[in-house]
C-alpha cells in the first residue's frame, strides 16, 4: 500500500465511522426502545448477559451466535470498568456492537478488493477506496447497522471467511464460516461458495500442470536434426498444444461459469428471502426507519 493510499484509506474509514457515530447517536435519541425485531433480539441477549443460557425465545429463528458474541464483547467492560450489567447490556450498547462490526466490514472489504485486484495495475488505490466506501454504505446493509440485528455481524464473518479462503487459510476460513452460520443459517451457502472456489482453483492448477508435463514429454521425445525438430514442432506439436490449451481454457471457463451461476443462484435466493420478509412485515416500518 502506497503512502497516499494509506492516508486516503485512513481518512475514508475514519470519516465513515464518524458519520456512523453521528447517525447512531441521532437514532438512539429518537428510538430508545427496541424496534421491530429488536423486541426479540434484545431481551434474548440480556438473558444471556445474566447467564440464563437455558432461556430461549421460540419466536427467534436464528442461531445464538449474535447473543454469544455480544456477551463476549460486553462482559469484559463489566470487569474492566466496573459497569453494571444493565448498562453494558442496554439496548444502546448492544446496538453499538453492530457499529463495531460495520468498521470491521469496511476494512475487510478493502482487503478483499486489494487481494482480488492485486494483479490489475489499472485499478488505482483511489478506485479501491471508493469501491470499499460504496460497498460499506450499501443501503440494504447500512440501514441495519444501527439496530441490534444479525445482518452486520453475519456479513463480517462471511467476508472474513472468504478473505481467509483467498489467502489459503482454509481451516481458519471454515471456523469463520461456522461463526457466520451461527449468526445466520443462510450463510452456509457462502461456506459452500468458498469450498467451490477452492475446488475450481485446484482443478485449474491440475490442468495446467498436466498440460505442462505433456508438452515437456513431447519435446524430449523428439529426435533428429534441428530442421526436423522445427518441422515437427511447426506441423504437429504446436497445433496439438494449441488444441490442448483451448481444451484447458474451455474447462477453466466451464468451472468459472459454474461458480458464477452458483453466485447468481445464491444472490437470487437471498434476495427472495429478504423480500419475503419485507412483504410479510409491510413497508411501513422500513419507511419509518428511513425517515428517522
Amino acid at each position: 500500500m502506497e503512502r497516499s493510499e494509506a492516508y486516503g484509506f485512513s481518512a475514508a474509514i475514519s470519516g465513515a465511522f464518524l458519520l456512523s457515530c453521528l447517525l447512531f447517536s441521532a437514532l438512539n435519541r429518537e428510538q430508545r426502545a427496541p424496534y421491530m425485531d429488536e423486541a426479540f433480539h434484545v431481551p434474548q441477549a440480556q438473558a444471556y448477559c445474566e447467564g440464563l443460557f437455558q432461556q430461549w425465545d421460540p419466536m427467534i429463528t436464528t442461531l445464538p451466535g449474535l447473543y454469544l458474541m455480544s456477551v463476549g464483547i460486553v462482559k469484559p467492560a463489566v470487569w474492566l470498568f466496573g459497569w453494571s450489567g444493565s448498562v453494558v447490556c442496554s439496548t444502546g450498547m448492544l446496538r453499538f456492537i453492530n457499529l463495531l462490526f460495520s468498521v470491521g466490514n469496511f476494512y475487510l472489504l478493502y482487503l478483499l478488493l486489494c487481494k482480488i485486484h492485486h494483479k490489475n495495475k489499472t485499478v488505482s488505490g483511489f478506485q479501491r477506496i471508493l469501491s470499499t466506501l460504496t460497498l460499506a454504505m450499501f443501503p440494504t446493509l447500512y440501514f441495519f447497522t444501527f439496530l441490534y440485528y444479525t445482518d452486520t455481524g453475519s456479513v463480517f464473518f462471511t467476508l472474513f471467511a472468504y478473505l481467509m479462503c483467498l489467502y489459503g487459510n482454509h481451516k481458519t476460513s471454515a471456523l469463520l464460516g461456522f461463526c457466520g452460520f451461527m449468526f445466520r443459517q443462510t450463510n452456509i451457502i457462502w461456506t459452500v461458495f468458498c469450498g467451490g472456489s477452492v475446488v475450481a482453483q485446484k482443478l485449474s492448477e491440475a490442468w495446467k500442470t498436466e498440460l505442462q508435463k505433456k508438452k515437456e514429454e513431447r519435446i524430449s521425445a523428439m529426435k533428429g536434426s534441428f530442421s526436423e525438430l522445427i518441422k515437427a514442432e511447426s506441423h504437429s506439436s504446436i497445433p496439438e498444444i494449441q488444441i490442448q490449451q483451448t481444451d484447458t481454457l474451455r474447462k477453466e471457463n466451464e468451472v468459472i461459469v459454474f461458480v458464477r451461476l452458483a453466485q447468481v443462484v445464491s444472490f437470487f435466493w437471498l434476495d427472495y428471502v429478504h423480500l419475503k420478509n419485507v412483504y410479510s412485515k409491510g413497508f411501513e416500518p422500513y419507511g419509518r426507519l428511513i425517515m428517522c
